[in-house]
């Protein structure tokens, strides 16, 4: 009955919505608009023309491998590249002056760019990013009913109501409830008439939202408590609480079962229970570690539930409908850890002193030998070591690099590796960079060129130095960017003030402008001051 009621409800006010008077943007400005959307049609159709012919252009290489192939295949792929950056261009102009026209509130630094490879409407990365794709480019007031359903997105997780970086699962009460909001500020939006969209695209956003309105309404949750990962030892049972909720306005019965990857005993198996309306229950799980279990293998446990007894439930588990699931990870880990220290950097000729932290994760007294290696040859001094450790108990381990006089390469990475005595299967390894400092940047005068100097460490894990020298004082503007070229981090702006002639060196934590961190890979970074513009590649490691 409650269901009914809603649906009814929100059918008159579609019906509202449909006749509503538009106050958004002029119909000079909603022109313009839709002239810029077009332009970038013509932009877009040329993008994918160049895009055919530099696969054309490069299956001919692959097939030919000459030098005349390499390079037409290379001409078409600057081509395509060029095209491509116009679109962008285009359409990212285009999201600007619909956000300025159209009044709409976007979240305080929220990164809003064009995505040319999707086929939804628009999507909201972990890190708050929001990328609005080729379908939404229809017209002005679609692109911005889609950025308003975006931002509700990028509010939620700013709120917490995401969780830490996770994304719910479509069958999910949480799922539901979070685009239910979303939907429901698009409606806002056109029923207020900042937005006016055609008749079938309203109904469209209704019936998306009375499916997740459903959703909300029968939908079970599954939730395991606390971590999502956990670190255990062979042998060990870990034990896991995990909430079951009816989220429903009426009572059932709900079962259900546990699965993981590696058959590892998980009690109870299986659970079945009867829950009222908005009524949910707790119990714990016990998860049995093998002592045989693979070290260094992450096992995924999955809880399913449906509601439905009897002969119901053959039918539930077929169609999937009133269901939740939930999951969590078991790391199985060695009894030594060896945890690194941070990076390093020297000049040529230089000594310099690192680290690393052996500790015994184990039940028992264990001794461990300890060595290092460098994967260049660089001198290390001492490079093994015998220790014996406690339960729990941990040491640092200190040794020294010896940089070359002529390096030739601006980073080594220095191994440790510890191995119990007592079972040599139980060996743990990490590592770490030693980095060349560079005095780059001065000709052989004395004077300061204009130069981007290559990040050290790099590769880095936690944080990294970026140095550039300037001829003349001077504004600059560094900035970090993805392979597809997105911005992910401003370091210096060019309304950050003169800099002097001189070396200069800026920090990278390895955060974006949201302040999250960013995921591992390849990004480029860019340094301009004037007309002078020079760019590497970094490379990230978590």
């Amino acid at each position: 009955m409650k269901l009914k009621r809603s649906l009814c409800l929100l059918a008159v006010l579609i019906l509202i919505s449909a006749v509503a008077v538009a106050a958004g943007p002029t119909k000079q400005e909603r022109q313009h608009a839709q002239n810029m959307i077009n332009n970038g049609n013509a932009l877009r159709s040329r993008f994918e023309q160049e895009r055919e012919e530099f696969i054309k252009a490069g299956n001919k290489w692959l097939k030919n491998p000459t030098e005349e192939n390499k390079q037409a295949a290379l001409k078409e792929m600057d081509e395509m590249d060029a095209a491509e950056a116009r679109l962008k261009a285009n359409r990212d102009s285009t999201i600007a002056y619909v956000d300025s026209v159209f009044g709409i509130d976007k979240p305080a630094g929220t990164d809003v760019q064009y995505d040319p490879e999707c086929t939804d409407y628009g999507y909201t990365s972990e890190r708050c990013f929001v990328r609005l794709c080729e379908p939404a480019f229809e017209s002005p007031d679609i692109l911005a009913s889609t950025k308003i359903h975006e931002y509700e997105h990028v509010k939620q997780k700013k709120a917490g109501r995401w969780g830490p970086g996770n994304t719910p699962q479509a069958c999910t009460f949480r799922f539901h409830e979070l685009e239910f909001d979303a939907y429901e500020a698009e409606m806002d939006a056109d029923f207020g008439g900042k937005t006016s969209l055609p008749l079938d695209e309203k109904l469209e956003i209704l019936r998306r939202k009375l499916e997740h309105l459903r959703g909300m309404l029968r939908d079970l949750a599954a939730q395991f408590e606390g971590d999502k990962v956990h670190r255990s030892l062979r042998g060990k049972t870990l034990e896991k609480a995990v909430t079951i909720a009816n989220d429903a306005d009426y009572s059932q019965y709900v079962y259900g079962h546990f699965e993981d990857q590696y058959g590892w005993v998980i009690s109870p198996p299986a659970f079945e229970m009867f829950l009222e309306g908005e009524q949910e229950t707790t119990f714990t799980i016990l998860v049995e570690i093998p002592p045989t279990s693979e070290l260094g293998i992450g096992n995924e446990i999955m809880c399913y539930a449906y509601s439905g007894m009897g002969d119901l439930k053959e039918r539930m588990a077929i169609l999937q409908a009133d269901s939740a699931k939930a999951l969590f990870y078991v790391n199985v880990i060695p009894s030594v850890d060896v945890v690194p220290g941070e990076d390093v950097a020297g000049f040529a000729g230089d000594d310099v002193d690192f680290y690393f932290t052996i500790v015994n994760e184990g039940d028992f007294p264990d001794s461990f030998n300890v060595y290092l290696t460098s994967s260049l040859g660089w001198a290390l001094s001492p490079t093994s070591w015998t220790i014996s450790l406690g339960p729990g108990e941990s040491i640092d381990i200190i040794s020294t690099v010896s940089i070359p006089p002529e390096p030739g390469f601006t980073t080594d990475v220095i191994y440790c590796t510890a191995t119990s005595l007592t079972d040599v299967a139980q060996t743990d390894s990490s590592w770490l960079s030693a980095m060349v400092d560079v005095a780059a940047g001065i000709d052989i005068d004395g004077r300061f060129d204009f130069e981007l100097m290559q990040n050290t460490p790099n590769p880095f894990r936690g944080s990294t130095i970026i140095r550039f020298s300037l001829p003349t004082a001077a504004q600059v503007d560094l900035r970090i960017f993805d392979v597809r070229g997105r911005l992910v981090r401003t370091l210096l702006s060019g309304q950050s003030g003169m800099m002097a002639p001189s070396i200069h060196s800026k920090l990278w934590d390895g955060l974006d402008n949201n302040g999250q961190p960013v995921a591992s890979g390849v990004y480029y970074y860019r340094l301009q001051s004037g007309k002078e513009v020079a760019t590497r590649k970094l490379v990230i490691l978590r």
